[in-house]
């Protein structure tokens, strides 16, 4: 992954959120190691699924058609896998950072019973499921033992 400090996408703004404007590189958003760029990549797409809903729904006014196609058209083409792909990127930052956070609560002193409370699983299920971690190649070179 690289990160995009040289790349600041164009953004559009509808009804106060943020979105990628047309003509944004999703595909470099996507490869970069920053959760607010895979965020926008998300946003965009719901945002996008939204008006081609309503869209749908328009049919019969062409005023409101027109609108609504124009809001649309400013906003980056965002496909489902590219959405995906997001969620797939967020998810796994989450993991990880739940990971170090038990490695943190273990390091300030809490038990697995207190880990367990705080993921809403027994001490045992929060005990087996950082060992889960620890084996996975993936992360096994990047976790210290509590």
């Amino acid at each position: 992954m690289t990160t995009t400090d040289s790349y600041h996408p164009p953004l559009t703004t509808q009804l106060g959120r943020q979105y990628l404007a047309a003509g944004a590189d999703v595909d470099r958003l996507l490869d970069s190691d920053l959760d607010s760029d895979w965020l926008l990549v998300l946003e965009t797409y719901r945002e996008r699924k939204l008006l081609r809903y309503r869209l749908d729904r328009a049919a019969e006014d062409s005023e409101k058609v027109a609108k609504l196609t124009a809001e649309r058209a400013e906003l980056a083409e965002v496909s489902a896998l590219h959405a995906l792909r997001a969620t797939k990127q967020l998810l796994d930052g989450l993991l990880d950072q739940r990971r170090r956070l038990m490695i943190d609560a273990r390091d300030e002193g809490a038990s697995w019973a207190d880990i367990g409370a705080a993921l809403d699983v027994s001490r045992q299920a929060a005990h087996e499921l950082y060992h889960r971690q620890i084996k996975n190649p993936w992360t096994a070179t990047r976790v210290r033992k509590p």
